[in-house]
């Protein structure tokens, strides 16, 4: 890898071992230290919570199905192994009437009920359905569940950066003129030697030093 061939240290931000065991491969990818909440815990913690609150049912809810499915099905599962019942609702990230749709689904699914509601996903989505919610007039009674770490009041923050850098990524993906950069970087990185072990060494001479600027 690059980063074995030139001694250049890989750290990973937010990317706890429970979101993708394989890069937890330690012989792998033996470069990456990988930094991040380990979030394995979390239903257990919730247990003990709902046992010294009464809580009974828990709702997990999630962004594009398709990208969180499979983590939702898991703790949807060990919520149930732990003695509760719990149901699985996912919404698309860019619809607020679907946002809004589910929501209003859970208000009269749960009326006159402890309202457990477990997040998967984005800060981005996690605003669209505290906000739905409120108009679906679910605020009251309801219990904001979540793992991993979040920004010192990300609620309050905006999403109008957002969407335009996702949309300048998008745009610039799709240029000719960055996939044949990527095209001719590895046409380069084939051709530099015949072999890993040759692309390691040479790359060390290269860069490896005691010297510092």
């Amino acid at each position: 890898s690059v980063a074995s061939s030139i001694k250049l240290p890989f750290l990973s931000y937010e990317c706890s071992s429970d979101f993708d065991p394989q890069l937890s491969d330690t012989n792998t990818y033996p470069d990456l230290t990988r930094m991040g909440t380990v979030t394995t815990p979390v239903t257990d913690v919730i247990k003990n919570m709902g046992d010294k609150f009464g809580w009974s049912h828990v709702i997990i809810v999630s962004g594009d199905r398709s990208k969180y499915k499979n983590l939702a099905e898991e703790r949807k599962s060990k919520f149930v192994s732990l003695g509760f019942t719990s149901e699985y609702k996912s919404a698309e990230n860019d619809n607020f009437n679907s946002i809004q749709t589910m929501m209003s689904e859970i208000k009269e699914s749960t009326k006159g009920k402890h309202r457990v509601v477990f997040f998967i996903g984005s800060e981005t989505f996690f605003r669209k359905v505290l906000c739905a919610s409120i108009t679906a007039g679910l605020e009251k009674g309801i219990i904001w569940l979540t793992e991993g770490t979040w920004r010192h009041e990300w609620w309050s923050k905006t999403d109008q950066v957002t969407p335009r850098h996702k949309q300048w990524l998008v745009e610039d993906v799709s240029h000719k003129e960055l996939k044949d950069a990527f095209a001719e970087f590895k046409q380069a990185w084939d051709s530099f030697k015949p072999t890993v072990a040759d692309t390691r060494s040479a790359l060390q001479q290269l860069y490896e030093t005691e010297e510092k600027d």
